[in-house]
């Protein structure tokens, strides 16, 4: 039994993968735990595989593993599998090119580099307008942050309000922010504003400095809502 799914790769690069996991899986002979298994993307030809160890019965447990650089493989498929008797439960997963850049792939990074924008927006108009949107969400432990919902899909808040102002310090961009505004108040941007510009110890640049920046953004440009001339009442 197993969950598994098609990833690209740079053929050169390896991957920083890990899980994490809860339940009881019976050993045996032949079998220690839950494993990674590397396929091609037919699923006929194993190209490796890597020991994730056993679960614990009550507690969330982490694993990582380094995968290899895969040669001659742009896409590969990962499957994450349970041979024998027992259970498991499986919730954050991450699989990052071990070649990032501060949590950003490398590939995008460089185009941003590359490109020099002057300006740049966060985070963006479907994410903003999406009702589960809630900006404390996007900050902090990256495993702890509540999944966006957005459509019929989950969007793990991996790159939040920390990586992308890091991003536009390190690359000289001006950020860009826009704050909530459909199912949200005015206290939610106004708290959103100190989190990011707020002297250290001010309510929510205490918070800031505990998720590792002591010193504020000044972020300058900021937008209210996203295209709120789709509900007349609110607009105005």
């Amino acid at each position: 039994v197993g969950v598994y799914q098609n990833v690209f790769q740079n053929d050169t690069v390896g991957i920083d993968f890990y899980l994490y996991m809860r339940g009881n899986i019976k050993q045996n002979i032949n079998y220690k735990g839950l494993y990674l298994y590397v396929f091609d993307t037919t699923m006929t030809r194993l190209l490796k595989f890597y020991a994730l160890g056993s679960p614990d019965s009550t507690n969330w447990k982490k694993t990582s593993v380094k995968i290899a650089p895969t040669k001659g493989y742009t896409r590969i498929t990962l499957l994450i599998a349970l041979q024998g008797d027992g259970w498991v439960e499986i919730d954050e997963v991450s699989c990052m090119p071990s070649d990032n850049v501060k949590g950003v792939r490398k590939e995008h990074y460089d185009l941003l580099k590359n490109w020099k924008p002057g300006v740049l927006r966060y985070p963006g108009g479907g994410f903003i307008n999406a009702p589960t949107h809630i900006w404390t969400e996007a900050v902090g432990d990256i495993d702890q942050r509540r999944a966006l919902v957005g459509g019929d899909r989950f969007h793990r808040m991996d790159f939040g309000y920390n990586e992308f102002l890091q991003l536009c310090e390190d690359l000289d961009i001006a950020p860009y922010i826009s704050v909530k505004v459909q199912g949200a108040k005015p206290e939610d941007a106004a708290n959103l504003l100190e989190y990011c510009n707020g002297g250290a110890n001010s309510k929510w640049g205490k918070i800031r400095v505990q998720n590792g920046q002591y010193a504020p953004w000044k972020v300058k440009y900021w937008e209210i809502g996203n295209e709120e001339y789709f509900s007349g009442t609110t607009y105005l």
